[in-house]
């Protein structure tokens, strides 16, 4: 559980150690920052999606009508996700009480294996998600210029890459700072 919270904290999405019960208001503001910030990929698949509309031109549409749906998801998932976060913690804390209740049998072993399957899982997703994103680009391109049109995918990639950049900068120093 430690590595999870660890990766949510580097997001942005779990408060630190000190504030874990009453996270300020400096959390929520970081957290309505970042989901401001990646607006912009929504909103290009909006606006794309209108404007494909309007013209009667259906080609991609799915792809619109699919980012939007997600994001839509998404967007509301981390909302009510942080509603719910001062409870989660509370959850979390007094099961991670093993004073109280004592350690279930095996634990040490079945934590090593889940925080192994956690980091698992997260490289597992950041190399689907460049693998699924990368073979598109030639083809974006090669469709603007068969059609003259302007696409957001240039813009959302670098966007996408400086935040991701950025989160993994700040993550990495809060590790040091906990370090040393």
């Amino acid at each position: 559980m430690t590595n999870t919270l660890q990766m949510l904290r580097n997001r942005f999405l779990w408060p630190s150690k000190a504030n874990e019960l009453d996270p300020p208001r400096k959390f929520y503001y970081v957290a309505a920052v970042m989901a401001g910030i990646s607006l912009i990929s929504f909103n290009g698949s909006f606006f794309h999606f209108i404007s494909q509309l309007t013209k009667k031109n259906y080609d991609n549409v799915d792809m619109d009508a699919a980012s939007i749906i997600s994001l839509t998801g998404i967007y509301f998932s981390v909302f009510f996700f942080l509603v719910k976060i001062k409870r989660l913690s509370l959850i979390y804390q007094k099961m991670s009480d093993f004073a109280t209740y004592g350690k279930p049998p095996n634990f040490e072993k079945d934590n090593e294996t889940l925080n192994f399957y956690s980091k698992l899982f997260s490289m597992y997703m950041f190399c689907l998600i460049v693998s699924v994103s990368l073979p598109d680009l030639g083809e974006c391109k090669n469709a603007k210029a068969e059609k003259r049109t302007f696409s957001m995918d240039a813009l959302t990639l670098f966007i996408g890459w400086f935040i991701a950049l950025a989160l993994v900068a700040s993550g990495g120093q809060r590790i040091i700072d906990e370090v040393y």
